[in-house]
């Protein structure tokens, strides 16, 4: 019984390391978002601006590339057009549902929206820290308390199965 609170302690402890990165992992998740917003914001503004002189709006213009029936140039042109209104249109609302979110419930957010380039180029560059935050300690005691509990479940019910097999 003692080697099993002291494993569920260890796991614990371990989930507390974990949870506890977890904001300060979605705040760098929302810079690099943030980052590649500012890069697609001036093309996005320069497009607009090109595409009012032939009294044409973004939507008209990306419903025009669709209906293209060229090849070539024009068809290269209209697909890396259609690819960066786009890829503001789906980032930035992804954006703006982050910023809005709390601290305590970014993580949760950043979970159920996550773009996966995103959070591979995140991970890359990530380093773990020791949460000094209020909303970093309280993951912190969140995960320590789900993985202790859960491992204590977890050898508990296997330890009653054991002994009832024996």
């Amino acid at each position: 019984m003692v080697i099993q609170q002291g494993i569920a302690i260890v796991a614990g402890v371990a989930g507390a390391i974990k949870a506890s990165q977890l904001p300060a992992f979605s705040l760098q998740y929302m810079h690099n978002l943030n980052g590649r917003i500012d890069e697609l914001q001036p093309i996005i503004l320069d497009l607009e601006l090109e595409l009012q002189m032939y009294n044409y709006t973004i939507d008209e213009a990306m419903m025009e590339c669709e209906m293209a029936t060229t090849s070539g140039l024009l068809d290269a042109l209209c697909n890396s057009f259609q690819d960066v209104v786009l890829r503001f249109q789906e980032l930035y609302p992804h954006y703006q549902d982050l910023r809005m979110a709390s601290d305590y419930t970014r993580p949760f957010v950043l979970v159920s929206s996550a773009e996966k380039d995103i959070v591979q180029s995140v991970t890359e560059e990530f380093e773990p820290a020791v949460p000094v935050s209020q909303h970093g300690l309280v993951y912190a005691g969140c995960g320590f308390v789900i993985a202790w509990l859960a491992l204590t479940v977890v050898l508990t019910t296997g330890g009653a199965l054991c002994r009832r097999k024996r």
